[in-house]
C-alpha cells in the first residue's frame, strides 16, 4: 500500500500513522533513511547493530593505544569521544561520496 505526505519548507515530513505503527516508531525516536537510486527507504534503526559497531570502534581504539581496558573515567571518556569522532568522520565521508 502506498502512502503520501507533504514536505514543509524546512524539509520536514510527517510519517503516516500506519507506517509509524508498523515500524513501532515513537515520538523522539531516531529513524534511518536509505537512498538507493531514486528510492528512499525509512526504517527503524537496529540498535543491536549500532551497539556492536560502537563496541568494535572502542575495541579498535583500545588496540591502537595498547590498552586492554580503560583505567580511569578520563580514559573511558577519551575512548568514547574518539569513537564519536571516528563515527562523525565516517558520516562526513559518506555524505561527500553521495554528492
Amino acid at each position: 500500500m502506498k502512502y503520501s505526505s507533504t514536505m514543509t519548507s524546512k524539509g520536514q515530513v510527517t510519517i503516516p500513522v500506519e507506517i509509524r505503527r508498523k515500524l513501532g516508531l515513537k515520538p523522539g525516536q531516531a529513524v534511518s533513511f536509505d537512498l538507493s537510486g531514486d528510492i528512499a527507504t525509512i526504517e527503524q534503526p537496529d540498535w543491536h547493530k549500532e551497539l556492536a559497531a560502537l563496541h568494535a570502534r572502542v575495541r579498535e581504539h583500545m588496540q591502537r593505544t595498547n590498552r586492554t581496558f580503560p583505567q580511569t573515567d578520563d580514559e573511558l571518556r577519551e575512548v568514547r569521544l574518539q569513537a564519536h569522532r571516528d563515527a562523525a568522520a565516517y558520516r562526513v565521508e559518506r555524505m561527500r561520496e553521495s554528492e
